[in-house]
């Protein structure tokens, strides 16, 4: 009694014999999902490799403009990334740092992107501000071991690969 209707193939399939071309429509359908997929993570790999950053910088730092490669430290964030530290170190927990950053009115990551693209002259109106830190923010920053030196994307784990950067 159970139909599947396949809108993109302008198919229904409501019998059971027809299972088999059910099965090789979606194969032929996922195949080029499949090489995309592999095409995407070669390049990803590849700039791995050449040492390129493959995602956003962690919040204190932001990427050069036009070297990619570069990270550089945000002064305003990496003032928030060291009172996010103390305070761990003096025993608050995620929750208390979240509380106190949001009463205290320190930037979240999305006011600081937006602030930063406004400086540059581009367009923010679409990124939407939360001036309330998560309690998961912090939590990421605490554990976020790049600030103490490695670098992990993806599945790979490089210590030390930022030793001559200056750390927050």
């Amino acid at each position: 009694g159970i139909r599947l209707i396949s809108i993109a193939d302008n198919t229904d399939f409501p019998e059971k014999r027809d299972w088999m071309t059910i099965q090789f429509r979606f194969l032929m359908n996922e195949m080029p999902v499949t090489e995309t997929s592999k095409k995407v993570r070669s390049i990803v790999d590849m700039r791995q490799e050449k040492g390129e950053w493959i995602c956003s910088a962690p919040y204190g730092y932001y990427l050069h403009p036009t070297k990619k490669r570069e990270i550089l430290i945000d002064d305003e964030g990496a003032d928030v990334v060291r009172l996010i530290f103390r305070l761990y170190n003096d025993g608050y927990g995620y929750k208390k740092i979240a509380r106190y950053l949001t009463d205290k009115g320190y930037p979240t990551g999305t006011a600081l992107i937006k602030k930063h693209l406004e400086e540059k002259g581009a367009d923010a109106s679409n990124i939407r501000v939360s001036t309330v830190w998560n309690t998961s923010t912090v939590a990421e920053i605490v554990k976020n071991d790049y600030y103490i030196g490695t670098l992990r994307q993806r599945m790979y784990s490089r210590p030390g690969i930022n030793k001559t950067d200056k750390k927050l």
